[in-house]
C-alpha cells in the first residue's frame, strides 16, 4: 500500500531512488512498481488452477516490464509442481529487476539475494544460503 502510494504514511518519508515517493507523479510511479498478490485477480470464468492463475500473472508483470516487484507469498496456496514452475519463471522475471519477497516458504528463498527478517517488530538481515541450507 505504501510504495504504490495507495496510502502515504503518517510520519517519515519512503525513499527509492533518493527521492521521496510522494514526489513521483502516481501515474509514473504506478507503471515502474508492479505488484503480484498472493492471489491473483483473473476472471472467473476462466476456470484456472491456482498455479496456472499465478503464472499468468507472472506473465502480465513480465510485459509491463516494471523496475521493482513486489510479490506477496506467490507460492503460498500452490502444489510442489506448480510451485516449480513459478519459481523458475519468477527467477526469469526478476533477474536485473529490482524485488521485494514476502515468503514463509523456504523454497521461494532460492530467489533473494537479501533477506531482511521480520522478528519481534526488528528487522533483522539474514544469510540466503544459511536460511536455505536450514530448511
Amino acid at each position: 500500500r505504501l510504495l504504490a502510494r495507495i496510502q502515504d504514511p503518517w510520519t517519515g518519508a519512503i525513499r527509492w531512488e533518493g527521492h521521496d515517493l510522494r514526489d513521483f507523479p502516481l501515474e509514473e510511479l504506478r507503471r515502474r512498481i508492479a505488484y503480484l498478490p498472493q492471489e491473483p485477480a483473473i476472471r472467473a470464468d476462466t476456470r484456472l488452477s491456482v498455479g496456472e492463475r499465478q503464472l499468468r500473472a507472472v506473465e502480465r508483470v513480465l510485459r509491463r516490464n516494471p523496475e521493482l516487484v513486489l510479490l506477496d507469498e506467490p507460492t503460498a496456496q500452490l502444489d510442489p509442481r506448480a510451485e516449480a514452475a513459478l519459481l523458475n519463471a519468477l527467477e526469469r522475471m526478476l533477474e536485473g529487476r529490482t524485488s521485494i519477497l514476502i515468503a514463509h516458504r523456504p523454497s521461494t528463498l532460492r530467489l533473494a539475494q537479501r533477506v531482511l527478517h521480520l522478528e519481534d517488530g526488528q528487522l533483522r538481515l539474514d544469510d540466503v544460503a544459511v536460511l536455505v541450507k536450514r530448511s
